[in-house]
């Protein structure tokens, strides 16, 4: 079914689960490390456990919103609209896309955002979707504003096909005869020649806006095509039978995004998300006297959170399969990782003693209680 959808939607036919699986396995050395349960004790004294788990990537279905992409007097872009401040570093991809798109220079590309009561919003917090609606919104605008660009340039070049121009780092050039060149610059002052400062700030002469509703996807609806891009995690634990400590020493994340717009900022995703992740599943629990109703652990002095100091490495793989419904075959990686660690570090501490334990968050006393040693009930 999904090499059929693939290739009647103009996918690569490609397996996007054994692409990620290929690469973590090596990263996480699995062949060299996997073993039966309980069944590898350290020179430490400590059990070995190692578990890997893979599900979808995050092709949502969900959002809508608008922006503008203006050139200005000066031949620099803004992107004008609103925008949540949720995920790390958006903005950064939805620069990237308009200078691409648009053929400037990236440093030359600003954010005007202001409030939503003024006209255009991308997307509202709403998880991981955002990148592939707004996505759509800025490549949509910029496409705009290159058109009219080009329309106003072919009057200054004296050239009225726009297709025989093109724009690169911030110039506008002819085709066939390259040096014929002209800047963004050039062309914005000239248009803006007959405006008057009210008219440019109210009806600007070179401004593309668009909106996107991701609920539609082309004649159907979005919410019936399947996920394509896959992501694989891989962790290791030391278990210390004595104490019931479990330390997780390595985490490999690896995630088919489709395609990486901001590398960094994907990695940034994974990263953070392997902190959040440990930390929901070692040790992040609220305590509640069960006489009072008293939460007794209200405060970030007794509630534990995982830090650097927490983990070992955690290695980042980025998979680009352009299997992603998203602009550019992308797909979404907020939420993956923190949402599929915590569910890894049972089988790992299963791995590793040869017990399971359902009960997170996975604490010392559970494992103590699961491998047969004494340990008292917790009492407020």
């Amino acid at each position: 079914y999904l090499a059929n959808y693939k290739k009647e939607n103009g996918f690569p036919e490609t397996d996007s689960l054994s692409a990620c699986l290929e690469v973590g396995k090596k990263a996480a050395g699995w062949d060299e490390k996997w073993h039966l349960p309980g069944a590898r004790k350290l020179a430490s004294g400590k059990m070995h456990g190692i578990a890997f788990t893979w599900t979808h990537e995050w092709d949502d279905v969900r959002g809508a919103g608008s922006a503008a992409v203006q050139v200005e007097a000066d031949g620099t872009v803004s992107i004008v609209s609103n925008h949540a401040d949720i995920g790390v570093n958006p903005w950064t991809a939805y620069k990237q896309i308009v200078a691409d798109e648009l053929g400037v220079r990236y440093e030359d590309v600003n954010v005007k955002p202001f409030d939503t009561d003024q006209g255009f919003a991308l997307m509202t917090p709403d998880g991981s979707c955002n990148l592939i609606t707004n996505g759509f919104i800025v490549r949509k605008a910029a496409r705009k504003a290159k058109k009219m660009l080009l329309d106003l340039a072919s009057e200054k070049f004296g050239i009225f096909d726009i297709d025989l121009l093109d724009i690169r780092d911030g110039k506008v050039f002819e085709k066939s005869n390259p040096e014929n060149v002209r800047t963004i610059r050039e062309i914005a002052r000239l248009s803006m020649a007959g405006y008057n400062a009210v008219s440019v700030a109210t009806d600007p002469p070179i401004m593309g806006w668009a909106w996107h509703n991701q609920g539609n996807f082309g004649q159907g609806i979005a919410t019936g095509r399947p996920r394509l891009c896959r992501q694989a995690h891989f962790l290791e634990v030391e278990v210390d039978l004595e104490t019931g400590q479990v330390d997780v020493t390595r985490i490999v994340n690896v995630n088919d995004v489709g395609k990486a717009i901001s590398p960094e900022t994907v990695e940034g995703q994974m990263y953070g998300g392997s902190y959040m992740g440990v930390g929901r599943s070692t040790m992040e629990e609220m305590i509640w006297d069960p006489a009072t109703g008293v939460l007794l652990n209200r405060d970030l002095l007794n509630y534990k959170y995982a830090t650097m100091l927490d983990l070992g490495p955690v290695d980042t793989h980025i998979v680009e399969t352009g299997l992603g419904h998203g602009p550019y075959g992308t797909v979404g990686v907020g939420e993956d990782v923190a949402t599929v660690i915590p569910a890894l570090l049972g089988p790992a501490v299963f791995n590793a003693i040869g017990k399971w334990i359902d009960d997170f968050p996975i604490t010392p006393d559970k494992v103590l209680r699961a491998v047969g040693n004494n340990v008292r009930e917790k009492r407020p």
